[in-house]
């Protein structure tokens, strides 16, 4: 019986998963396809979206910004 090295067995489910997605395997990694690529940038705008609404919230959370509006009766003052 024939043993593996660790890094070996290690790369087995990533060329598993590549030619089950239909994915060029390359000596270094992997290539996006052309669909690949165009869901990988809706991926990461989808992030820069979520991390721009993170810092509006934030910045209510520290109310930096915002409108304070109070108001009064004279027979409760």
């Amino acid at each position: 019986m024939r043993h593996r090295s660790s890094a070996t067995s290690r790369g087995a489910p990533t060329r598993a998963a590549c030619s089950e997605a239909g994915q060029p395997r390359l000596p270094r990694g992997v290539r996006l396809t052309d669909a690949g690529a165009a869901l990988a940038e809706r991926g990461r705008a989808i992030r820069r979206r979520l991390r721009a609404a993170q810092a509006d919230l934030d910045v209510f959370a520290r109310l930096d910004r915002g409108t304070l509006r109070l108001g009064s009766f004279p027979t409760t003052s």
